[in-house]
């Protein structure tokens, strides 16, 4: 159902002016689901990040499927492991119980990039470490487009203009877009699972407690595209 999104995806994509062949840097890039977008919307190559070793296994899968090997790497590592911020401070770490991913590449970082894209990711790490990352990966003048609550980026708007990036549009979501077109459908979906009988309820509480937490904070769902363009060096 995510895939519903993949407009404001699209809309933040084409007001970019990037290389034919731009190289691109995704992080938190899961099973792909924005990735294979991205390759859809582009010419260029893509670097997948993300600490969830399940999501990168599923998502080599499809690689391989769609014979994709030659634009789209994954890797098993944090935003925050490039090579320039081994000493940046502590972020988020990998939980334990998720499983390893061994990629057939070599390490990838090999800055500068002409794009790094993050859909709800950058909410999850300690920001300035984050953005510092981000800003010695890009050339000058690149972009990094996000995807996050739009309260969110009011509180933090400061801290991007002093990592060195200036917002350079913002594409708001429709109001109550993630309800109508995610939460809502899910929600149904469960009801009728649970009508039909035979759903595993075990399989369903974890979107049972996304819907419990979508109704208790209505104000995370209201979200945005934001591209943020590094300032020169």
């Amino acid at each position: 159902m995510r895939a519903r999104f993949h407009r404001h995806t699209r809309r933040a994509f084409q007001s970019l002016r990037l290389p034919e062949r731009p190289r691109i840097l995704e992080a938190g890039c899961g099973r792909g689901t924005v990735t294979f977008e991205l390759a859809r919307l582009s010419q260029g190559t893509i670097l997948g990040l993300d600490i969830d070793g399940l999501a990168l296994q599923a998502l080599q899968r499809t690689i391989e499927d769609q014979q994709l090997g030659e634009r789209v790497e994954v890797h098993k590592l944090s935003l925050l492991d490039a090579p320039e911020h081994l000493d940046a401070p502590e972020h988020l770490d990998a939980p334990e119980h998720l499983a390893p991913f061994d990629p057939p590449f070599d390490p990838p970082f090999d800055p500068p990039f002409d794009l790094i894209w993050a859909e709800g990711v950058l909410h999850l790490l300690k920001l300035p470490a984050a953005l510092a990352a981000c800003h010695s990966l890009l050339k000058d003048e690149a972009f990094l487009v996000l995807c996050e609550a739009q309260t969110w980026l009011k509180t933090n708007l400061s801290v991007f203009e002093a990592a060195g990036f200036v917002l350079h549009e913002r594409f708001d979501w429709p109001p109550g877009a993630w309800w109508d077109e995610y939460f809502e459908p899910l929600q149904a979906r469960i009801r009728r699972l649970k009508r039909e009988g035979g759903a595993n309820l075990s399989e369903l509480k974890p979107y049972e407690e996304q819907l419990a937490s979508a109704r208790a904070h209505p104000e995370d769902l209201e979200c945005l595209h934001a591209v943020f363009q590094k300032q020169p060096t």
